[in-house]
C-alpha cells in the first residue's frame, strides 16, 4: 500500500514542477514587460524564450485531457503569449511593394564570418548565389582581408577592409563608398560607419558587432566599452537624416532592450518584415570544435538564435528576406531586397 501511494503522488510532484515552468515563464513575460532585460534572469531568458515557451503546447494538451483545469490555465497563457510574440513567424509575412516604379532595387547582406572559419571560397560561393550588392562582413581575420582584395575586386570595386580578426570588419559595395571611418568607443570592437552614394542618393551604412554578453564571479558582464558602443550607435541612428542600413552580429534577440532602442530610434528589422520562419543564423557549428581540425570534421549543428540583423530606415522598402546558405562560419548570413523612395527617381 505504501508503494501504491508512492505511484499515487509522483504525478502529482510531476505536475507540480509543470506548473512551476509555467508560472515561471509567465513572470518572465511579465518582469520582461515592466522592466525590460535590466534583471540578469530575464536578459538570459530573452535568448531562449522562443525555445522554452513552445514546451507549453506538450503539456496544454495533457492537461486538457487528464482535466488538470489549473495547469491547463496556466499553460494557455504560455500558448497565448507565444503567439503573441512569435506568431508572425507561422502566419507569413507581407513583403512591402517597391517605393516606386522607378526605384532602384538593392540587395543587402550581412554576415559573420566567424574570425577564420568561414573560408574565402565558401563567401564567394554566397556571394555568386544571392549576387548582394551591399555587404557587411564581421569578424574578418587578415587572411580573409586579402582574399576580398584580390578575388572579390571585380564584382565589388568599392571596398573597405580592416581585417582585424575577430574585431575586423569589412563593407563591400557596387556603389562609390564616399567616405568611411572605424568607430572605437569599445577600443577591442571597433565599428564601421560608411556613407555611399546611391545614384546621387547618400546612404548611411553602418556594421556593427557589439560584444556579446559574458557571464563572470560578479554577474553579467558586458565587456568594457560595449555599452558605450551601443549608445553610439543609437545616437547615430537617432542624429542621421536619410537613408540608414544597420547590418550586422548584434549579440541580441527581439526579446532584449536593443531592439526597442532601435525601433525607437526609428529603425525596422528588414527580416521581421519580409522574412519567413523565425530566421535562425547561429550557431551553425561549435566554434571550440571547429577550431580543433579533427579528423571526422567538425559536426553541425542546427542554429536555433537569431542575432544576426539586417536594420532599415523608413525611406527603405523592403520586398524580401532570408536567409543564405553556409560559408563555414558558426553565422548565416542574411540578405535583404530592398528598394528607395529616391534613388533612381
Amino acid at each position: 500500500m505504501a508503494n501504491a501511494g508512492g505511484r499515487r503522488g509522483s504525478p502529482g510532484c510531476t505536475w507540480r514542477l509543470i506548473d512551476l515552468y509555467g508560472l515561471m515563464m509567465l513572470l518572465y513575460l511579465v518582469l520582461w514587460r515592466t522592466t525590460g532585460d535590466r534583471l540578469l534572469p530575464v536578459y538570459l531568458l530573452g535568448f531562449i524564450a522562443h525555445l522554452a515557451l513552445p514546451l507549453t503546447f506538450v503539456w496544454l494538451p495533457v492537461s486538457l485531457l487528464r482535466r488538470r483545469w489549473a495547469s491547463l490555465l496556466i499553460q494557455t497563457g504560455c500558448a497565448v503569449a507565444f503567439f503573441w510574440l512569435f506568431g508572425d513567424a507561422f502566419t507569413g509575412r507581407e513583403a512591402e511593394p517597391p517605393a516606386s516604379a522607378n526605384a532602384r532595387a538593392v540587395t543587402a547582406m550581412t554576415l559573420n564570418v566567424g574570425d577564420g572559419l568561414g573560408t574565402p571560397e565558401g563567401l564567394a560561393r554566397v556571394l555568386a548565389a544571392s549576387d548582394p550588392d551591399i555587404v557587411g562582413l564581421q569578424e574578418v581575420t587578415p587572411e580573409m582581408a586579402a582574399a576580398i582584395e584580390t578575388e572579390l575586386a571585380v564584382q565589388y570595386p568599392h571596398r573597405v577592409v580592416h581585417g582585424l580578426g575577430r574585431p575586423g570588419k569589412a563593407l563591400l559595395s557596387r556603389y562609390p563608398i564616399v567616405r568611411s571611418e572605424l568607430m572605437r568607443q569599445n577600443p577591442d570592437r571597433p565599428d564601421l560607419r560608411a556613407t555611399l552614394d546611391l545614384e546621387g542618393v547618400p546612404v548611411t551604412v553602418l556594421v556593427a558587432h557589439p560584444a556579446p554578453p559574458r557571464l563572470g564571479w560578479t554577474g553579467l558582464n558586458r565587456r568594457p566599452g560595449a555599452d558605450a558602443q551601443i549608445t553610439s550607435l543609437l545616437d547615430i541612428v537617432a542624429s542621421t537624416d536619410g537613408p540608414l542600413l544597420l547590418l550586422g552580429d548584434l549579440n541580441m534577440t527581439r526579446m532584449h532592450r536593443f531592439s526597442d532602442r532601435l525601433e525607437d530610434a526609428g529603425l525596422r528589422d528588414a527580416y521581421r518584415i519580409a522574412g519567413t520562419g523565425f530566421g535562425f543564423t547561429e550557431p551553425t557549428r561549435i566554434e571550440a570544435l571547429a577550431r580543433l581540425d579533427l579528423p571526422f570534421g567538425d559536426p553541425p549543428v542546427p542554429p536555433l538564435l537569431r542575432i544576426d540583423y539586417i536594420w532599415v530606415s523608413p525611406e527603405w522598402r523592403v520586398s524580401d528576406a532570408w536567409v543564405g546558405g553556409d560559408v563555414g562560419s558558426d553565422h548565416l548570413p542574411v540578405l535583404a531586397r530592398l528598394t528607395l523612395a529616391t534613388a533612381g527617381g
